[in-house]
């Protein structure tokens, strides 16, 4: 076991879903010992139990491909976190989060066994280079930093492009300001929240 991580839930199946990604391995009473072994949905004399997820050491692995390379299910699963974060938590339609970019980009993936933890899009065009669709689905790894590199290196690399743009919410401009970029706009709506583009180089 190579770190445990404790989150309070119901004894129920819809509890131990909250272990997303995590191999479940044993749940403890909040007042009292070890109580039982498995997923938990025995136990129905308690109300609430603290689940125990074992996390174990996975290889991230970095993924940086062309539309036309992906497979089906690689694309599905982007589409799906991307739905999870822009279109389930942020509210952007997916009609406007889904266009027709995503032909001519190339699809960045930070990934720990099956799950996608980070993703960015990049593209060239008219000289400059741009990254996009920016989304982690776990905070506080420095998972987004980490996929920015990527996208930026890429830009460089296969695009020659050293002007990079992206077009940054406001709450995370700070995030991309510690990347190198500045602001170059006002303020405006982009799908309904506020953004300003930014450039590097």
């Amino acid at each position: 076991m190579h770190g445990v991580v404790f989150f309070r839930g119901p004894c129920t199946k819809t509890g131990v879903k909250r272990a997303r990604g995590m191999d479940f391995t044993w749940a403890v009473h909040e007042n009292g010992p070890k109580t039982c072994t498995g997923p938990g949905v025995n136990c129905e004399s308690l109300k609430n139990i603290i689940f125990a997820a074992e996390v174990l050491e996975t290889e991230m692995v970095t993924n940086i491909k062309t539309f036309r390379e992906l497979s089906t299910e690689e694309f599905f699963r982007i589409c799906e976190v991307r739905e999870e974060v822009f279109v389930l938590e942020q509210k952007i339609t997916l009609c406007a989060e889904l266009d027709q970019q995503d032909l001519y980009s190339t699809h960045i993936t930070i990934s720990d066994g099956s799950r996608i933890v980070a993703y960015a899009r990049c593209y060239a065009e008219d000289g400059s280079a741009h990254i996009g669709r920016v989304l982690t689905t776990v905070r506080g790894k420095g998972y987004g930093q980490e996929v920015m590199t990527a996208a930026i290196a890429h830009c460089r690399e296969a695009f020659g492009c050293n002007h990079i743009v992206v077009h940054a919410q406001v709450q995370v401009i700070g995030f991309y300001e510690k990347l190198g970029f500045h602001v170059t706009s006002d303020l405006y709506d982009e799908c309904g929240i506020m953004h300003r583009t930014m450039e590097l180089g």
